[in-house]
């Protein structure tokens, strides 16, 4: 069963000055408590079915995730050599192959909204 979230509005001065690490402006006491219209924004906008029986135990999954996260990116490595990088790793990638793809409508087939041939999505901010 699909569920309409509805926006949560939050002041100016609730907001913490302070950027996480993910990029979002959010309350202090909310830094890793995700609410019951979070969970429920994030099912809609997947296009997930969700029980709601199931969303307290869903939340604190979520919650202990975000703590989770949160815990790691305390964590001082300001003198911690690092112990691999991205840029001298040495993978070996598959050629690149140029191959047929999808016809339009087989793509769009399970599209819950679409618009002139295209995906239409719900804005995401």
């Amino acid at each position: 069963m699909a569920v309409e979230a509805q926006p949560v509005a939050v002041a100016p001065a609730e907001v913490s000055k302070k950027s996480s690490h993910y990029g979002s402006f959010v309350r202090e006491e909310e830094r890793n408590n995700m609410n019951k219209d979070e969970v429920i924004r994030i099912y809609d906008l997947a296009n997930l079915e969700l029980d709601l029986n199931q969303i307290d135990k869903i939340q604190e999954k979520y919650n202990t995730v975000l703590s989770f996260a949160q815990n790691i990116l305390e964590v001082d490595t300001e003198d911690v050599t690092p112990m691999e990088m991205v840029d001298n790793h040495d993978a070996h990638l598959r050629a690149d192959e140029v191959r047929k793809g999808l016809e339009r409508e087989d793509g769009l087939k399970n599209a819950k909204d679409r618009e002139y041939g295209y995906f239409r999505l719900k804005k995401v901010l």
